[in-house]
């Protein structure tokens, strides 16, 4: 038999509007089109539906597409390695709750760079974890990358 404390039981009957969200997950809907993003932003959907997530809607400034093809074009002969800190010409953006995971789901190796537009998304002591989700092709091209971010918690799958 199973028992619920009164606690247990309001959490489990409170509505979906009263509770704060727990996940951060920037998004580049309103930009990206490409048909092979529907299955991410199926996933993004599927995810709003089930818990209480805060949906970052990222926006293009003005010279987004040259600034970002540049950027990419230039990526894997930067010898500096800092070129992939480079914000590509979005609007900065700044975390100001606290969230128990921030999560960034990149389709392509180049939607790494859009986190650089997020300030905050490494986390301080508020917020627990970090996950960056990059595709399996992918994560050896990005695991150098994101050893170097400074304050940075959290894993690469």
């Amino acid at each position: 038999m199973i028992k619920l404390d009164e606690e247990a039981w309001e959490a489990a009957e409170a509505p979906r509007d009263a509770m704060k969200p727990r996940i951060c997950m920037p998004t580049a809907r309103g930009f990206k089109k490409k048909t092979f993003y529907c299955a991410q932003y199926e996933a993004q959907d599927v995810l709003l539906d089930v818990d209480d997530v805060d949906l970052i809607h990222l926006e293009p400034g003005r010279g987004y597409k040259f600034k970002e093809a540049w950027q990419r074009r230039l990526l894997f002969r930067d010898v500096t390695r800092k070129l992939i800190f480079a914000n590509p010409g979005l609007h900065k953006v700044r975390l100001t709750k606290e969230y128990d995971l921030f999560l960034m789901m990149c389709q392509m190796e180049h939607d790494f760079l859009n986190i650089s537009a997020i300030e905050g998304w490494q986390g301080d002591v508020g917020r627990a974890h970090t996950l960056v989700q990059v595709l399996d092709s992918f994560s050896s091209t990005f695991r150098s990358h994101i050893c170097e971010c400074p304050g940075q918690r959290g894993s690469v799958v």
